[in-house]
């Protein structure tokens, strides 16, 4: 009881926190939505960037892909990122829904000023699903909004 007690406390100070934190990092346009947070991380998507895949001019509904919004404390940071000066990152991630795996596209860190501080953009190897993990979280979210919104991902993918 306890232990419960003190996660949500931790998790009550994210959230209360969260919203200060994160106006920045989604100043860009109001289409992220709230994935999962916990007292040191919290993860969004911006529905507005789930697409199919076009291949040869054809849409290809197996290959997903979207961009996640991960905000970080300094804590989550330096102990994942190696780097407490990480506020946040940008990921654009792809799913294969037909093979439960996913792979990033591009992954951009920024600063408490706003600045990019890293920046990848060589597209990882595919990687199976691992439950109970982050990737778990943006394949189900990929998935879920595509199969209740496919206009929506359809129109994206023209746009």
């Amino acid at each position: 009881m306890r232990n419960l007690f003190i996660k949500l406390f931790f998790i009550a100070i994210l959230l209360v926190n969260l919203p200060n934190s994160t106006n920045a990092a989604m100043q860009d346009d109001g289409h992220w939505h709230w994935l999962i947070s916990d007292e040191n991380m919290g993860m969004f998507v911006n529905t507005d960037t789930i697409r199919y895949t076009n291949s040869n001019d054809k849409i290809n509904k197996k290959l997903l892909s979207g961009w996640f919004l991960y905000v970080y404390d300094s804590t989550h940071a330096e102990k994942y990122l190696d780097d407490p000066n990480i506020r946040y990152g940008k990921v654009l991630a792809q799913i294969d829904k037909n093979n439960k795996k996913l792979r990033n596209l591009q992954q951009v860190f920024y600063d408490y000023n706003e600045q990019p501080v890293s920046t990848n953009n060589k597209i990882q190897a595919w990687e199976y699903v691992i439950p109970g993990t982050n990737g778990e979280i943006i394949y189900n979210a990929l998935v879920e909004y595509s199969t209740k919104f496919s206009e929506n991902v359809e129109k994206n993918t023209q746009s």
